[in-house]
């Protein structure tokens, strides 16, 4: 309800340099959160006076205040704050633990793979070429698609019964993560490793704690499940099955919009928005006097992440911040908005926004339905 009813808080400052420090301040205040929220709850889970009450309330309200402070700014739209809300979602309120995030988190991976089968990622453009320049051009390739393999059908491996099988796997992934690090940079590869640590902790915790604990803090009250893999689906614990159900329906909403949702952006705040194509962009604002003058303004976000710099919302704010500033001056009249996407593989831009009159016109942009100011 908060990203819903806040979306449009996000305010873009015109220079370069402020929108970098808005984008690092933003950022080191929710990780500071996140630290926060993840460093007292195993604190208290660790103390000698555990209760497991107190620290999943303690979890729960510093989850919270994260999610408040991330959903406020579309800087900090990303996997990193998604699947972790969805994570610790079911790890709170969610009965049996054990048995319903190993496949939650493989689901994501499957739902990663899938967005990754398209020309742009198999033909390597969906990746900068100056992170793998390293590597021969036909190994690159083969990496690329041996990705979409891994997330598609090899990810499900975490679940098996077999120990070496669930090793095997979980090497491949640490792998996959630390070669990515020079690509999205160390943030989203340290919140997979967090992640995927649920594949080793709970083993852990069996060994080392007592039981009491590990059934408390890890399989959830009730639940004498003490296991990893897949369960079963039958009558029993079909329920369990239920939150995958819903991700993967949410991964649909997209699909509800007309247009390619890479480029226009519409309905990607409901699902995962991975690193499967590369945006190229160009904007153009031109200023109106009321003297019978104009003035261009090109403004650029190359500077921010790769899943947001071309997206239209941050230019329908940016022209919306220059409205609201230019009419500080008596002989402003309106401006117009251009602005062109497409991916690295197409032959050509296409138009995107195409405004004139933008003040006056005075749009909005929803989240639920499509936005008709955004060419498809």
């Amino acid at each position: 309800l908060i990203f819903l009813s806040k979306v449009d808080l996000l305010q873009i400052p015109a220079q370069t340099h402020s929108r970098s420090f808005v984008a690092r301040v933003s950022s080191l205040a929710s990780s500071l959160a996140s630290s926060l929220a993840s460093s007292l709850a195993s604190s208290l889970v660790l103390s000698r006076r555990f209760s497991t009450h107190h620290a999943m309330s303690h979890l729960f309200l510093l989850s919270l205040l994260k999610f408040s402070m991330f959903s406020m700014s579309f800087l900090l739209m990303g996997n990193y704050h998604y699947m972790p809300l969805i994570i610790t979602i079911l790890y709170i309120f969610w009965p049996a633990k054990r048995m319903v995030i190993p496949p939650m988190i493989c689901s994501f991976y499957f739902a990663a793979g899938f967005l990754k089968l398209n020309h742009e990622w198999l033909s390597g453009n969906a990746v900068a070429p100056t992170t793998v320049d390293f590597l021969p051009h036909g190994l690159f390739l083969a990496l690329c698609a041996f990705v979409v393999g891994m997330e598609i059908i090899l990810v499900w491996g975490l679940l098996s019964r077999e120990r070496i099988i669930r090793t095997s796997t979980l090497i491949v992934l640490l792998g996959f993560h630390i070669f990515s690090w020079q690509i999205v940079g160390y943030f989203y590869p340290v919140v997979m490793f967090m992640l995927l640590s649920w594949f080793i902790l709970p083993e852990l915790c069996d060994a080392l704690s007592p039981r009491r604990v590990c059934d408390a803090a890890i399989s959830g009250a009730g639940a004498n499940v003490r296991r990893n893999h897949m369960p079963t689906l039958n009558k029993n614990n079909w329920l369990l099955f239920g939150p995958m159900v819903v991700f993967f329906l949410l991964q649909l909403v997209p699909l509800g919009f007309k247009g390619d949702s890479a480029l226009t952006g519409e309905g990607r705040s409901f699902a995962l928005n991975m690193f499967d194509a590369r945006a190229q962009c160009r904007s153009l604002v031109v200023a109106h006097y009321k003297n019978n003058t104009s003035k261009e303004l090109t403004h650029s976000f190359q500077d921010l992440g790769a899943r947001v710099k071309c997206d239209p919302y941050m230019y329908f704010n940016m022209a919306k911040n220059l409205c609201n500033k230019l009419r500080a001056d008596p002989q402003f009249a309106d401006l117009d908005l251009y602005f062109q996407n497409k991916r690295t593989t197409d032959p050509e831009f296409k138009m995107r926004v195409s405004q004139k009159a933008f003040c006056e016109a005075d749009h909005h942009y929803s989240v639920l339905s499509a936005n008709s100011w955004i060419l498809k």
